[in-house]
């Protein structure tokens, strides 16, 4: 007999009824005594609460109820970590700050050095500059970057000869120390007598400045008075002295490389350039100066290396042209006295095989580059680091090691920082670090993980070893924001970070001070000028550390171990060490879920092939709007109403539903009436405009508005097309004609352009605030103009500004007018060397010329393009590049402010694994900036749905996204509320801590941040009920029950049993607030209430309670 046990079901034999597969149970509830009671069924939660509540750090809990908390008291792991709960010792990003110890605290200010030339005035550098000490004193040889200027010598700080009549306080000298305070500095002797002294360092009291013969007085008397075979040299001074007048040395070309030995400084000049040597001596009391040609002796690279019987040699790198038998090579030289030349050339004795080396293998190519050498190994040993391999040399033969990756990703910068540091060997591979050892090559780079978004993407130039950690300079090159990153063993930490862009960090050196009390210097190339840094084995140990004034980290994203679910982010908890209001204090700021916003989709009922050529918005009071997606291919026009509609354009340009080829030639413009125009044709034959307009409901209607072409006779199609109003509408066609129409886009007269003359030509066309404005591009290097016309004043454009000081001004090709009025004009990939793309902002009328930007070539990949809006005084101006498979979007905070970091970050993804990927991506803003559709070109292949807007957008870590928390923190412990009305949630959270000091050897330090959370589990529902199982039982309407209490139980066991019903099974009750739901049982609990033992077999009354769990 049937069950009958649902809301609808008329005489109930049941209360429930439980069903799987075609077998079904009745039920009837009962009360604890076997009595019929269809109220037996209660509903609670499964778990019994869905709080989770943890313990957290016991150092930095308060314990309260309910919250957990979730604290980072460690960041030695470093930065480029996505996920906080993967590895709590590592950040998402940073910025000036030191967290390679393990708390967090401000990082080294950058300070600026002078460079001086020989007669004291300020210069520039225009490159590289190579770093060597020599006899104590640190210096350096500029490298000019046009590859064909020699440069100068300069040393940091005085050097000199004692004079006689010294004294052991005064230092008798033959310097000019005329306007140079020398008080706190450091002397030290570098050779003769006193050069044995316990200590050979003193603190400078004070100095002469006559500008002759200048004394130095010391602080502290020295143990033996200096002669004149002291030699002496001063440190901690901030300017760079040229040694001598450019040419003095002998240098002629750029140099690169330099080796020291022997108190003779050899300068590698390339390798059609002889050797330069130079030394400076003591003659009697005199520096002198004597330098020569090293003979007839080239070289691209110098190395000294030692030798494994004792002593050492100089290792010389030449790379040959790569053709024939001019092939990259080294050999070696024994050590010589002054006056006599290196010897490259003379085999020795004791190789058999050929000299000089051939760095060569069958493995790399014979144009591949030796970029470095290096010291290297257990006997030491020359490693040769190339573009595309590395290798050693070991009894004169080169063997490479046989690493096929490296091959993959040949370039000429790979090797160029190299060093080794315990038993590795570090060298730089592309954007990141390689570490060697015995056979194996480990990834250890920046690059790894998050890395370094683009504009801060760079190459390491420079690797410095220093106790417990190795410096690294990260150079974004021209366009980017360079870096100082130190590497713990553990991560990387950004120590520094250019505050402007285009000024590359290149070269270091670490100058190493004789007081104990003052911090080590790190040297670094910093665009024209050398900076240095304060470092330290402990900083916040070292006296006279000074300190940059702000900086910031950002954590991972926080889940709390539950990824997917929401959560209540209540409060964060600051700990702060050598904190001082008003001084030395910390902010904090957040955002949830990540900073991603997913965009609604457009859902279309078959998959789009093709190209997505545009988007059209249609508006209609008191309707919906409808978005229209424009794609070529067979499946031509898909929009989002009622229906999905495909339409098509046959041979002759007319639209029809049957299958053809359809083509947009131009962006669809939305007019102001809620309609929208769009060319629909084929490019190599004729081009038709069509009005769309919202028909009153979700639909639209579309009528073709012209009968004949633009050119009958000779077939084009639009490339621009704008409209100032609904009625005065103008287009550039594929000859560079303008035309315009004054109905609408009825019909269509010639623009006259002939006033521009032949060497102008229309290029692209902006409407803004009832004018039509007309970028006319100058060809073979005549000046670019913008026109402009009043709608509906006419047919003549007259010229409104001249551009012909931009560069290359021929490329001019778009212009963006925000609303507060700036004239934003671009190039597109210009004939630079470099390639970049330009962005000029011309200011508003009269054009001043307020400010340039440009954007890097690596974020240039297909034709760029300008979309965007102005705000008033939030965003002045905004630009977007386009990119295969993601662009960049950039706004500045005022005219020309434009930081070089992308603003938004847009990968064109979706979650099913499918491409998204833009063809040309325009970009629309908000007011405050958020990217909000797609407006443009985009490729669609395999998706099956559109988006109005970008599928995702990833924000950059500039500020405009993060809530910041109005409350200084500068207490032991800061509670944070991160809200007054306690709303915000979300998935994941980041925190970012900006710390601030006042004071230059001062910081505050960031020992650890709590967040309190509560984590609720999405609840299920779960169901008990008592019930009675009887081998006698009859149902509601008197019939006796089929089933036994035996094959009742039998059937509940294997309900529940995952093994034979791993699926839920049905649940029906006589209630809706019940009634069909999907569960999940478990072994049914049974307690005997009644057993007939007057028959055979005996028959049971059963008191069962089962647990049901929604599914």
């Amino acid at each position: 007999m049937a069950i009958r046990a649902e809301p609808t079901d008329t005489r109930l034999t049941h209360h429930i009824k439980l069903s799987k597969d075609g077998t079904e149970l009745g039920i009837i509830l009962c009360d604890g005594k076997g009595n019929p009671d269809p109220k037996a069924i209660r509903q609670g939660n499964n778990p019994r609460t869905s709080l989770q509540i943890r313990q957290g750090d016991a150092s930095y809990s308060d314990f309260e109820m309910p919250y957990t908390p979730i604290t980072q008291k460690d960041w030695s792991g470093g930065r480029g970590l996505e996920d906080f709960e993967t590895d709590q010792s590592r950040y998402f990003d940073s910025r000036n700050i030191n967290t390679a110890h393990g708390r967090a605290f401000l990082g080294p200010k950058m300070i600026q050095t002078t460079v001086l030339d020989t007669g004291g005035a300020g210069m520039y550098l225009n490159g590289n500059v190579h770093f060597f000490e020599y006899k104590g004193a640190t210096y350096f040889i500029s490298q000019p970057d046009n590859g064909t200027s020699a440069g100068a010598v300069f040393m940091n700080g005085y050097r000199g000869v004692a004079q006689t009549g010294s004294t052991t306080t005064v230092i008798n000298t033959t310097l000019n120390l005329s306007g140079v305070n020398l008080a706190g500095k450091s002397v030290q002797i570098t050779a003769g007598t006193g050069f044995t002294a316990e200590c050979r360092w003193r603190k400078i009291l004070s100095n002469t400045t006559t500008g002759t013969n200048d004394t130095i007085t010391v602080r502290d008397a020295w143990t033996v008075a200096p002669d004149t075979t002291t030699e002496f040299v001063v440190y901690g001074v901030e300017y760079w002295i040229q040694v001598v007048a450019s040419g003095t040395l002998g240098i002629t070309k750029p140099v690169t490389s330099v080796v020291v030995v022997n108190d003779v400084v050899y300068f590698a000049q390339g390798e059609s350039t002889n050797i330069r040597r130079v030394k400076w001596w003591n003659s009697a009391g005199t520096w002198t100066l004597s330098t020569a040609d090293d003979g007839t002796n080239k070289a691209f690279l110098l190395k000294l290396i030692p030798k494994t019987t004792g002593g050492a040699r100089i290792w010389r790198v030449l790379n040959g042209t790569g053709t024939g038998t001019s092939i990259p090579q080294a050999s070696f030289s024994e050590l010589k006295q002054w006056g006599t030349d290196l010897d490259f050339t003379t085999k020795p004795a004791d190789v058999t095989s050929e000299y000089p080396i051939p760095l060569t293998s069958a493995n790399s190519q014979r144009s591949s580059k030796v970029t470095n050498i290096e010291a290297y190994g257990d006997p030491t040993q020359p490693w040769i680091i190339k573009e595309d391999e590395i290798g050693s040399i070991e009894n004169a033969i080169y063997s490479p090691v046989p690493l096929s990756e490296m091959r993959a990703v040949k370039h000429d910068m790979n090797g160029r920082a190299v060093m080794q540091y315990g038993v590795y060997l570090f060298f730089s591979l592309l954007d990141g670090v390689e570490r060697y050892y015995n056979q194996r090559l480990d990834d250890i780079g920046p690059n790894r993980d998050l890395g370094f978004q683009h504009g801060r993407k760079g190459k390491v130039c420079d690797m410095l070893p220093y106790p417990g950690q190795v410096f690294m300079s990260y150079d974004a090159e021209w366009s980017g924001y360079s870096s100082i990153l130190t590497w713990n063993g553990i991560g990387y930490h950004e120590l520094v970070r250019s505050p402007a862009p285009n000024m590359r960090i290149r070269n270091m050196w670490i100058q190493t001070t004789p007081d104990i009390d003052e911090p080590d210097r790190l040297y670094f190339v910093y665009g024209p000028y050398i900076y240095y840094i304060h470092v330290s084995i402990n900083p916040l140990a070292q006296k006279d550390y000074k300190y940059t004034d702000y900086g910031y980290i950002m954590s991972a994203k926080i889940n709390g171990g539950f990824a997917e679910i929401y959560k209540y982010w209540h409060e964060a908890r600051v700990f702060l060490d050598k904190y001082a209001e008003d001084r030395q204090y910390a902010r904090v700021s957040y955002r949830t879920t990540g900073g991603v916003e997913p965009i609604t989709p457009l859902q279309l009922s078959t998959t789009v092939q093709g190209k997505v050529l545009g988007f059209m918005k249609l508006t209609s009071t008191g309707y919906r709007d409808v978005t229209v997606a424009v794609v070529d291919g067979t499946t031509l026009i898909k929009y989002y109403g009622s229906t999905d509609y495909m339409l098509s354009v046959d041979s002759s340009g007319t639209l029809s539903t049957e299958s053809g080829y359809l083509d947009v030639s131009f962006y669809p413009v939305s007019l102001p009436d809620g309609s929208a125009l769009i060319g629909i044709g084929d490019k190599s034959t004729k081009t038709r405009i069509y009005k769309f307009t919202h028909s009153g409901s979700s639909e639209f209607a579309m009528t073709a508005l012209h009968s004949s072409y633009f050119d009958t006779t000779n077939p084009k199609h639009i490339l621009k097309m704008v409209a100032c109003d609904s009625n005065n509408i103008y287009v550039i066609t594929s000859d560079l004609l303008v035309y315009r129409s004054a109905d609408g886009g009825v019909t269509w007269v010639t623009q006259l352009t002939s006033y521009m003359g032949t060497d102008i030509k229309p290029w692209s066309l902006t409407a803004h605030d009832g004018y039509c404005y007309l970028i006319a591009l100058g060809i073979d290097w005549e000046e670019s103009s913008i026109y402009r016309t009043a709608a509906g004043s006419g047919n003549t454009f007259t010229v409104y500004i001249g551009i012909a000081s931009l560069e290359p001004p021929e490329e001019i090709s778009k212009l963006l007018i925000t609303e507060d009025e700036h004239f934003i004009v671009m190039s597109d990939i210009s004939s630079s060397p470099y390639g970049n793309m330009y962005i000029y902002d011309l200011g508003p009328p009269p054009f001043p010329y307020a400010g340039i930007f440009t954007v890097p070539q690596e974020q240039l990949y297909t034709v760029p393009i300008f979309s965007g809006v102005g705000a008033t005084g939030t965003l002045s101006s905004i630009a977007a590049t386009g990119g295969s498979g993601f662009c960049f979007a950039y706004f500045g905070t005022v005219a020309g402010t434009y930081d070089g970091t992308p603003r938004g970050t847009i990968l064109f993804s979706h979650n099913y694994g499918r491409s998204f990927i833009p063809y040309r991506a325009g970009i629309d803003f908000s007011s405050t900036g958020h990217i909000f559709r797609l407006n443009d070109d985009c490729m669609l292949y395999g998706m099956t749905e559109l988006y109005t807007g970008l599928p995702y957008v990833y924000r950059s870590d500039s500020d405009y996204d993060w809530i910041a928390i109005d409350e200084d923190c500068f207490e032991a412990v800061t509670e944070v509320s991160l809200s007054e009305d306690d709303s915000v949630s979300g998935q994941k959270i980041q925190y970012m801590v900006e710390l601030f000091s006042t004071q230059e050897k001062q910081t505050p330090v960031l020992k650890a941040i709590t967040l309190d959370a509560v984590t609720r589990l999405p609840g299920k529902k779960s169901w008990t009920l008592s019930f009675l199982l009887d081998d006698m039982a009859v149902d509601l309407q008197g019939v006796r029950e089929s089933l036994t209490a035996q094959e009742k139980i039998t059937l509940l066991e294997g309900w529940a049993d995952s093994a034979t019903t791993p699926t839920p099974i049905d649940f029906y009750n006589y209630s809706t607030v019940f009634n069909g739901r999907k569960v999940f049982i478990e072994y049914p609990v049974i307690t005997p209430i009644e057993v007939v033992n007057t028959e055979q077999p005996h028959k049971i009354k059963l008191l069962c309670q089962l647990t049901m769990i929604e599914a």
